[in-house]
């Protein structure tokens, strides 16, 4: 990390309020905390090291989360955090931790709504151009700051307040900083920090969680509950996440507040009508190994439509933030944010991502009907456009917030019976299930796309096998011969001459030709085994019928048939035949051929009807299940087919 030095300044220094000594431990800080009266002090480099005091303040009471002496690890090396500033946003609380490495030099380990991460300071290749992001549309406009990485605006944001603790570098802007993320399709972030007019910082922003950096002591700290008073109806408010709420409702009277850190509660003038949540505000619970608590609730509906209208839960977790429980017609979805570089997708109809395809279900902004409990941001962004993906029982939703975030979740279906279990909700407070979920997986279900790659390579199977036993078959001819007809046949009919069928048991294709015209001809055929004495009969016939018709020739029927049995012991035989007949022309002769060990086809294709029978019921169900859901979608795939 490129940082520039302090030069020639002394490391310890006089507080100019209490005139006690501090020390600097680096050379690359310019801000310490006095031990002794709290007062935030700086050194200009440019004035020899002179200290001067900062108009910021002091706040070891904002910080519950990292704290100063811990250490960890990252890209193999040692560091220590030796300070941090605690930027109080515009719609959240953002934590920016100084870290000294091993070497000496600095990073910076910075922390929102429980998403962690490494910033090192960069030098942008077009630093002319960092003005440009001020007025950035977020929509369609990109930056290119450094050769070959068109980046676009994700997140911008303003410190309203800012806090000291400890031994950092920040510049003295009376603690207001304009913040700006921005990405590309690398998926890499930068953020961009204005401290004042047209003075800049970069910084390479590099995602992570305190497991991978080895932390070795992550205090999270409980600072809460805070107590308020409601300015309307006079009652206690208990606020239990200081650290990130940005709005909550009184318990009383359901009242809207905005919570400031160094203000206490402000009365917003909307009314939000008091809601009385599944899952009341405080109940604790696990959702894939994460211990959550229930922060707040709110009730939303989509804009234009009163009716569709869903619950959503907001949850913390200390180490890895927040998330979210989504309830709509009693089914669940368990939704957490992540880090996209993607544009908002306005005009897609489908999203790849991780390899999955995810299809457009719903596209709306909403308005809030009732809440309660606190919340991490302005729940009620009436501005806020989403659209959602849907890939059962995983979702992909896209929201923009004005021209000032786009922010992605990854969501996924979760149970009823999850739900009860974890949070020790009664039943019977549950709301019932209606319908089929957006999410909602099909019981019994295999992925289709999976299943048509197993049936095509069963069928590639099936077919080279069907191949090489037709290329190895015998195919002898162990008895043909033709037979008159007489005109009175005895009562044991034709009697053939004996023939040999090989020791191995085989199928035997039996040939019958009669030179029928207008006529049919049949025969009851039994082959006796000589030895055994044991008999197998069939009976198998041929017609053919012709004519003129309007002109036209016409015909049907054949004068030859075959009939296969299947699995013929060896040794010696005779036929009994019966013939018979009927029609205009009287027949005369015909003639019988014995095939051993002939390739057949028939068992192919009811092996294949076998194969095919379970891929079309799933197909059938699937379809069926398919509608149902998409019935609630107004981007319905199926709605032209029932035109």
């Amino acid at each position: 990390m490129k940082q520039t030095l302090l030069p020639h300044i002394q490391k310890s220094v006089e507080c100019p309020e209490c005139r006690n000594t501090s020390f600097f431990r680096s050379d690359y800080t310019n801000t310490i905390v006095c031990r002794h009266c709290r007062t935030v002090i700086q050194r200009d480099p440019g004035k020899g090291g002179a200290v001067k005091p900062s108009l910021q303040a002091a706040g070891q009471v904002f910080s519950n989360t990292v704290t100063i002496g811990t250490h960890g690890v990252w890209n193999d090396k040692k560091f220590e955090v030796i300070g941090g500033v605690y930027c109080d946003m515009e719609r959240f609380f953002n934590n920016r931790w100084t870290i000294s490495f091993a070497d000496g030099t600095l990073g910076f380990l910075t922390e929102t709504l429980g998403f962690y991460a490494i910033q090192e300071l960069v030098k942008p290749d077009y630093p002319s151009k960092l003005g440009e992001i001020r007025g950035m549309d977020i929509r369609l406009e990109t930056v290119e700051l450094f050769k070959s990485r068109k980046l676009r605006v994700f997140d911008r944001a303003s410190s309203e307040n800012s806090f000291i603790e400890g031994e950092c570098w920040w510049p003295d802007s009376n603690g207001i900083a304009n913040i700006t993320e921005l990405g590309d399709l690398t998926e890499r972030r930068i953020e961009v920090v204005e401290y004042s007019k047209d003075a800049f910082e970069v910084y390479d922003v590099h995602y992570t969680s305190l497991a991978a950096l080895q932390i070795d002591n992550p205090a999270f700290t409980k600072r809460g509950p805070v107590t308020h008073t409601c300015e309307k109806c006079r009652s206690i408010i208990s606020i239990r996440n200081p650290l990130y709420t940005q709005y909550c409702t009184c318990p009383s009277c359901g009242a809207l507040c905005r919570y400031r850190k160094t203000i206490g509660l402000v009365h917003k003038p909307k009314e939000i009508k008091k809601l009385e949540p599944y899952i009341p505000p405080g109940s604790r619970g696990k959702i894939n190994g994460i211990e959550y608590e229930v922060m707040g609730a709110v009730k939303k509906y989509e804009a234009g439509s009163i009716s569709t209208n869903w619950i959503e839960y907001s949850l913390f977790n200390e180490e890895t933030g927040f998330a979210f429980l989504s309830e709509y017609n009693g089914h669940f979805s368990y939704i957490k944010e992540f880090k996209s570089g993607s544009p908002y997708p306005y005009q897609n109809n489908e999203l790849e991502y991780d390899g999955e395809s995810y299809a457009l279900f719903n596209d709306y902004s909403f308005d809030t009907i009732s809440a309660a409990g606190e919340f991490h941001t302005n729940f009620d962004r009436f501005n806020t456009n989403a659209r959602e993906f849907i890939s059962p029982p995983e979702m992909l939703l896209a929201e923009k917030y004005g021209h000032k975030e786009i922010t992605w979740y990854k969501g996924v279906h979760i149970s009823r019976d999850e739900i009860i279990t974890a949070f020790n909700v009664p039943a019977v407070k549950m709301p019932a299930r209606y319908g089929i979920g957006p999410l909602q997986p099909m019981w019994g279900y295999v992925n289709m796309r999976l299943l048509r790659m197993l049936f095509i390579a069963g069928v590639g199977i099936l077919f080279a096998a069907q191949i090489f036993f037709s290329a190895n078959a015998r195919q002898e001819t162990v008895f043909s011969n033709t037979f008159i007809v007489p005109d009175s046949l005895p009562g044991k009919g034709i009697v053939s001459d004996p023939f040999t069928i090989q020791p191995s048991s085989s199928n035997l294709q039996v040939t019958i030709v009669a030179e029928v015209l207008d006529s049919w001809f049949s025969a009851d055929i039994t082959l006796v085994n000589e030895g055994t004495g044991k008999e197998y009969s069939l009976e198998k016939g041929v017609e053919y019928y012709s004519g003129y018709s309007d002109g036209e020739f016409w015909s049907e029927g054949s004068k030859q048939q075959d009939a296969i049995l299947s699995s013929i012991p060896g040794g010696t035989y005779h036929m009994n035949i019966f013939p018979s007949s009927g029609g205009s022309k009287k027949i005369k002769a015909f003639s019988i051929t014995l095939q051993n060990d002939v390739p057949m086809w028939r068992n192919f294709f009811i092996l294949l009807g076998i194969l095919t029978l379970f891929p079309l019921l799933q197909w059938g169900r699937t379809q069926i299940f398919e509608r149902a859901r998409w019935n609630n979608s107004p981007h319905n795939p199926y709605a032209k087919d029932e035109e």
